[in-house]
């Protein structure tokens, strides 16, 4: 059985320690990896659920990087030291090529980051360019929305106005309705007045019709009275004459000569009767041509009317 020096014991109990330590920084590496990974998830889901700009979107991913940048700087200065401090143990040897070899992934893993990075701020920069533009737009779209916004003011104003108009000329129709109510009455009350008057006047024409008949005959009556007047004066004259021839038969013609002065008298009489008649006739077919004449002129005034 050997015997274990004191130095070669405090190098194991050394190594033990280091061994420990290194387990206890790769369990706190993997609880910092774990958490790391859940504040990741965490901050995607945020992004998720609140809209980032792209600025803002940039400047998280580079805080990200800066704080994946200072923890990995700060772990490969542990790693460092640890390498230092173990640079001559043989039993570290497997441990030392397992950091490297974490140190290579952990290199990779940035160079990918930061390649991602270099893609995402070139997408992000594309993507600002595009809200850019379409900010650009949206003012163009806002200024043209404006404009239609006074437009609308405007058209609403005229449509109010034209709305006041239509008011005013509804209650001026509803006045000329009644009005127009009104005068309807009247020119119903002018066609009613104006059938009686043309019924009036179809008797007044028959009337006159009549009368103009008896006029006829009256003034033929005359006429042919008048020719016996003129018989009759040549009668008388040639009665004088005679009787002024023949004296001696004067009893006999005088008698003749009042017989013919009665007749003369009596033919006299009926000639001023049918003066009269006649003077009547003309002063009924007067007053029968002024009522058609008023007639008329109520017929034209109900025409205008209508």
């Amino acid at each position: 059985m050997s015997i274990i020096k004191a130095e070669d014991f405090a190098k194991i109990q050394q190594n033990e320690l280091t061994l420990t330590a290194l387990k206890d920084k790769e369990r706190v590496e993997k609880s910092y990896r774990q958490a790391h990974f859940r504040i990741r998830e965490r901050l995607v889901e945020a992004d998720r659920i609140v809209a980032f700009t792209p600025q803002e979107e940039i400047q998280m991913l580079r805080e990200k990087i800066a704080l994946a940048k200072e923890y990995f700087g700060a772990a490969e200065k542990e790693v460092q030291q640890l390498k230092t401090d173990l640079a001559g143990d043989k039993g570290v040897q497997r441990l030392q090529a397992e950091l490297d070899a974490k140190d290579q992934l952990l290199a990779g893993q940035i160079d990918q980051m930061q390649v991602k990075l270099d893609a995402k701020d070139k997408l992000l920069a594309e993507q600002a360019a595009q809200i850019e533009h379409l900010q650009n737009l949206l003012q163009e779209k806002t200024a043209l929305i404006v404009a239609k916004s006074s437009e609308f003011i405007k058209t609403e104003a005229d449509n109010k106005h034209l709305h006041q108009e239509i008011s005013v000329a509804r209650r001026t129709i509803e006045k000329s309705a009644g009005r127009e109510t009104e005068l309807l009455k009247q020119v119903e009350f002018l066609q009613d007045t104006n059938n009686l008057a043309t019924k009036e006047i179809t008797t007044l024409k028959n009337n006159a019709k009549a009368l103009a008949d008896r006029v006829a005959a009256l003034e033929e009556t005359i006429q042919k009275l008048e020719k016996e007047k003129k018989s009759l004066i040549e009668s008388r004259e040639t009665a004088m004459q005679e009787m002024n021839r023949v004296i001696e038969s004067y009893s006999a013609e005088q008698e003749k000569n009042i017989q013919l002065d009665y007749k003369f008298k009596r033919a006299e009489q009926e000639y001023r009767d049918i003066q009269a008649e006649l003077a009547e006739a003309k002063t009924i077919l007067a007053s029968v041509g002024s009522l058609v004449s008023s007639n008329k002129t109520l017929s034209q005034l109900a025409s205008d009317k209508n």
